[in-house]
């Protein structure tokens, strides 16, 4: 777990944020909406599934990767 803004992050989201997210700006805004899933069910985590979430609603790609 890593704690960014009063939230606890789990690993497994922090991964999904690195996959999905192409700049800095990109992983702050799906931390910032998923932080928002959080606070209305008032609960201090930040889960894999509201990552999940944010980025179905927002309709992200995944990162090419690297060869």
């Amino acid at each position: 777990m890593q704690q960014k803004g009063g939230f606890e992050i789990s690993k497994e989201a922090a991964k999904i944020v690195s996959k999905y997210a192409t700049n800095g700006r990109e992983a702050v805004n799906i931390i910032q909406i998923a932080g928002g899933i959080a606070i209305n069910e008032k609960r201090k985590d930040i889960t894999a599934q509201d990552v999940e979430w944010v980025i179905e609603s927002g309709n992200y790609s995944p990162r090419p990767d690297k060869k």
